[in-house]
């Protein structure tokens, strides 16, 4: 396996947990299905545009 690869199977798996942390706490919190899918791909988008930032060179 290749650097490459084993990075994008690191980002996918981060990925995959902190959507999967942010459905249980909307689930917790009371939320529908629906809504709680809605919550895991906003935070996986929002851990995915973070990574982004700090690999650039932003500041985040």
């Amino acid at each position: 396996m290749g650097l490459w690869k084993a990075l994008r199977r690191r980002s996918a798996a981060a990925d995959e947990k902190a959507g999967a942390e942010a459905y249980a706490r909307a689930v917790a919190a009371g939320a529908a299905e629906p809504e709680a899918a809605a919550a895991a791909e906003q935070a996986a988008r929002r851990k995915r545009r973070r990574r982004r930032l700090l690999l650039s060179g932003g500041h985040g």
